[in-house]
């Protein structure tokens, strides 16, 4: 088995940088900083990365993707979906958490090669089952397609689009569905890795050129590099105990960045963790896949 040793190329440490995403058209990563509801852009120079732009919005921000002309992000905020413009301004979607009283929040999200946004949510207290899985369609509706998730989090397709994979760091799976690009839907769904939580638990996953998923494991100061059959075939060594995402980018897409986070951190083990927070990155031999971006509608969901 590999193994590789990450290094910091962001300077600010975040309370939990997330939702890592590498824009192949803009040549930029973007991140998020979740409580702060911060949305960063940078290019990366191949030492280390250069903020370019930062927006926010008002409360959490989870995940976003680029839209097709790249006027902007679908975004992933509270209790749902919306619209980011460059400029600022923010079109809501769909509220599919809206119910929930303020107890339930979203989570990581990303678009399948159809351009639909997949978003998954969980309870601010992580009580088990509270989260769902959510599809806002190129019709602009909103679906939920799973229940009783725990922390709905990273979200990969395979090259061909015929797989999806699905964390939930609740209960530590990742699951593997059949999948049915011009339809959206899932069938067949089934364990493709379990984590016992001694050992960390999956959280935000990218995909390569070769069908095998990066995934961060948070609690372990590691991001796993799995075949498509579940064998471990790399492991990136993280200063930082708490990987949050990742994501292939770079001019020749071999750079493996990863979000961390100090949240919940205690003060002793951030004074052996100094980096915690900050961005990492590492080359690897395997590319990454081009970003799928958002295809749907701008007009509030029906």
């Amino acid at each position: 088995m590999e193994r590789l040793v990450a290094r910091p190329v962001s300077e600010e440490a975040l309370d939990l940088g997330e939702s890592c995403r590498w824009d192949e058209t803009t040549q930029r990563l973007n991140w998020v900083d979740v409580f702060t509801g911060r949305l960063f852009e940078a290019e990366y120079d191949g030492s280390a990365l250069v903020n370019v732009a930062e927006r926010s919005v008002d409360g959490v921000l989870t995940a976003v993707a680029p839209l097709s002309d790249r006027s902007g992000w679908v975004i992933a905020a509270n209790q749902g979906i919306a619209l980011l413009s460059r400029t600022g301004e923010i079109t809501p979607l769909a509220e599919p958490e809206a119910g929930s009283g303020g107890a339930v929040r979203m989570n990581d999200a990303a678009c399948d090669p159809a351009g639909r946004f997949w978003a998954g949510s969980m309870a601010f207290d992580a009580t088990l089952g509270a989260g769902s899985l959510y599809r806002y369609d190129l019709d602009g509706t909103c679906s939920q397609v799973l229940r009783e998730v725990t922390i709905s989090n990273g979200i990969g397709w395979s090259r061909d689009g015929q797989r999806m994979y699905h964390v939930d760091s609740g209960v530590g799976t990742v699951t593997s569905y059949e999948y049915d690009v011009s339809s959206g839907s899932l069938s067949g769904g089934k364990a493709f890795l379990v984590f016992g939580t001694e050992h960390g638990v999956p959280d935000g996953l990218c995909m390569d050129s070769e069908d095998h998923l990066w995934v961060a494991i948070w609690g372990a100061g590691e991001v796993r590099r799995y075949s498509p059959d579940g064998r471990l075939v790399c492991l990136v060594e993280v200063a930082a105990s708490q990987p949050s995402s990742c994501a292939l980018g770079g001019a020749d897409g071999r750079q493996l960045f990863i979000t961390t986070a100090r949240n919940g951190v205690d003060a002793e083990v951030l004074a052996r963790q100094p980096d915690a927070g900050r961005l990492f990155c590492v080359e690897v031999d395997v590319p990454g896949v081009v970003l799928h971006p958002f295809r749907g509608p701008t007009g509030r969901a029906r």
